[in-house]
């Protein structure tokens, strides 16, 4: 499994990858589905998506 994560640098890197982490652990996960977390206390949205070859991909947007 590869994570790819696409932020910009000004972001809480520890935010993303908890998102991330929690994740991963979610069990109904669809492949090649989107899944949006919104974090209005942090003032950002993070765009989740699992590949059909098993790796994650996290945007910030």
């Amino acid at each position: 499994m590869k994570i790819i994560i696409e932020t910009p640098e000004d972001v809480n890197i520890n935010t993303v990858l908890y998102v991330v982490n929690d994740f991963i652990k979610k069990a109904d996960k669809e492949q090649n589905g989107f899944y949006y977390v919104q974090l209005p206390e942090d003032g950002m949205t993070i765009k989740l998506k699992m590949t059909s070859a098993g790796n994650i991909i996290a945007r910030v947007c």
